[in-house]
């Protein structure tokens, strides 16, 4: 289970398939297919639920109409191709009230390995502040 949505309402994922349940009607409703989602590592923010794909792309998906939306490219703002043979990547999504961070390992080959920690706003904004706080979402709390 991700989580609630109010009282009656829970979202939770199944083979890929966001789907929102009503346990008072005793309904489910399929939102939206994810694209290649990575390790169930998601938040809810309002009405949208964000989460880190396969290949380093953050998707915002939209809960009242199921319409995704590629915000954030790792491979794009990095200048690579995540897929490419011989390039290892791992990343690590964490999610703060106002940020969503990706701590990046790139391994191009034995001697070209290249960290780096991107902070992005929630509209996919990368930035370039120097001090952030960085209050992370606990879930439950």
């Amino acid at each position: 289970m991700i989580g609630y949505l109010n009282h009656d309402e829970f979202l939770t994922i199944a083979d890929d398939i966001l789907i929102k349940y009503n346990k008072k009607k005793k309904q489910k409703m399929t939102i939206t297919k994810m694209i290649g989602m990575q390790n169930g590592n998601v938040i809810l923010k309002k009405d949208k639920l964000y989460y880190m794909n396969m290949k380093g792309n953050m998707y915002q998906v939209n809960l009242s109409n199921g319409r995704q939306k590629k915000i954030i490219s790792i491979g794009e703002i990095e200048k690579i191709k995540i897929d490419n043979e011989g390039t290892r990547t791992d990343m690590t999504v964490n999610y703060s009230k106002d940020y969503i961070i990706i701590d990046t390992y790139l391994n191009f080959g034995q001697k070209n390995i290249t960290r780096k920690l991107l902070i992005f706003n929630y509209k996919g904004e990368k930035q370039e502040k120097k001090n952030y706080n960085l209050y992370f979402y606990i879930p439950g709390s």
